[in-house]
């Protein structure tokens, strides 16, 4: 399988933190680790953008070609 982000934004809206506890219960029970940000405020950018150079690094590790002498 391919990997995946999954980000849940509009986390600034009203009820949203809310309704964030029974949105990442139903993703968890069906194996996804889903984040959530805020386009808006920034809160959570960070960690996207940190999980998105970790699997991009991951992808470029697994498929680099490593050279002999």
């Amino acid at each position: 399988a391919k990997p995946q982000i999954v980000v849940i934004n509009k986390m600034d809206m009203p009820d949203a933190e809310e309704k964030w506890e029974d949105i990442k219960k139903a993703m968890n029970s069906i194996g996804i680790e889903p984040m959530s940000i805020s386009a808006l405020t920034g809160k959570g950018l960070r960690q996207i953008i940190w999980c998105v150079a970790q699997v991009l690094e991951e992808l470029t590790s697994e498929n680099s070609v490593k050279l002999v002498d």
